[in-house]
């Protein structure tokens, strides 16, 4: 967050863009907040559909 390549404050935005399909734009943000919120739409759809795919774009992965 001190160098400014990530935005601490950001909101992921999620999107269905098919039936079995989620994009969530973390919007330069952590992929982690972005991946939470995913999940929340995803666990739904995986037991309607069987199958689903996340995506995850514009985020910042750090490990531990």
């Amino acid at each position: 967050v001190k160098c400014g390549k990530v935005d601490g404050a950001a909101v992921p935005e999620v999107t269905q863009s098919r039936l079995s399909a989620i994009q969530v734009d973390a919007k330069t943000g952590f992929a982690h907040p972005a991946i939470d919120a995913g999940f929340k739409e995803l666990i739904p759809l995986v037991k309607s559909n069987g199958c689903v795919g996340l995506t995850i774009s514009n985020s910042y992965n750090c490990g531990v």
